[in-house]
């Protein structure tokens, strides 16, 4: 429900206040192609199937960060 394929944009909600953000056409690309054959409710990201926590995202992109020698 958060992402608009026809203006190519993702709806986010943060506790300042909600964005809508412009998508490359790459990330578009992406997106169509997840949200094919989805409904509106169904997420386009999961974890096996289930919604994603912080725990199962957070070391992974701790460890993209550092491989990348990004700034923490």
């Amino acid at each position: 429900r958060d992402y608009d394929s026809r203006t190519g944009s993702v709806f986010f909600r943060t506790k300042d206040h909600p964005r809508t953000i412009p998508v490359s056409p790459k990330a578009k690309e992406l997106l169509d192609r997840l949200a094919a054959n989805k409904k509106v409710t169904d997420r386009l990201f999961t974890n096996a199937g289930r919604a994603w926590q912080s725990h199962d995202w957070h070391m992974p992109v701790k460890l993209a960060v550092r491989a990348a020698s990004l700034p923490e």
